[in-house]
């Protein structure tokens, strides 16, 4: 019992290590959903199509849309008047702003990491400058490398229940290289502050913002 009172003290108060944690103890694996299949790269091929056709779609209703409107769309640009400081380019990352970001990121792996990320975090001291170079290439050519753009995609089902030979209760899950989320971070934190300083954030935008939940969201509806 100590054993077990031990590792729930060590998780503290988070709740998704307590949980991963639990389900550990319980025996509750996550078991692969995938639909019936003949061989792997038969249904690697079934689902590449799916998602695939999927954007196509999406890319196809987004050109209508935009042809249908597109008197409305110009007098709607003309209104808008951007008198802030327009964001040319990203400031280079730091050695150190490169740490803390590998640092707080989750200790997950895929098989495009040259390096596993729970290897890298203890080497980061030798590794943070050569990370930053790579990182700020990208920044300055204005290019990202196609290697950063190369991901694992895994089908995963919606939700518990569904009928698993139906390929469009399947959601893609990618998991990029890690070096191509660190510069993601990077030019994120830069659109962040551009954002902030030039009050570009939409009043009522709760999702996807930092400081901001359905709590607040739900505040504001009270509020008014």
């Amino acid at each position: 019992m100590d054993y077990y009172s031990n590792k729930i003290s060590e998780v503290g108060h988070d709740q998704k290590k307590l949980l991963k944690l639990t389900n550990g103890l319980l025996g509750n694996t996550n078991a692969v959903i995938l639909p019936s299949h003949h061989s792997e790269i038969e249904l690697s091929n079934r689902f590449g199509n799916f998602f695939l056709g999927k954007i196509e779609i999406i890319r196809t209703n987004l050109c209508l849309v935009t042809e249908s409107s597109g008197n409305d769309n110009q007098e709607f640009k003309h209104d808008l008047k951007f008198e802030g400081h327009p964001l040319t380019d990203c400031t280079p990352a730091s050695a150190e702003e490169v740490r803390k970001i590998i640092l707080k990121a989750p200790t997950k792996s895929c098989e495009l990491h040259p390096l596993p990320t729970k290897i890298l975090k203890p080497c980061l001291k030798s590794l943070a400058t050569v990370i930053t170079k790579r990182v700020n290439l990208s920044l300055e050519q204005c290019c990202v490398p196609q290697s950063f753009k190369e991901a694992v995609v895994r089908p995963l089902l919606k939700k518990a229940g569904l009928d698993k030979e139906v390929l469009k209760n399947y959601r893609p899950v990618s998991s990029l290289p890690f070096v191509s989320n660190v510069v993601e971070k990077v030019v994120e934190t830069r659109l962040e502050n551009h954002h902030t300083s030039n009050s570009l954030h939409d009043n009522v935008q709760s999702a996807y913002r930092a400081c901001h939940s359905t709590e607040t969201a739900l505040l504001r509806v009270c509020a008014s």
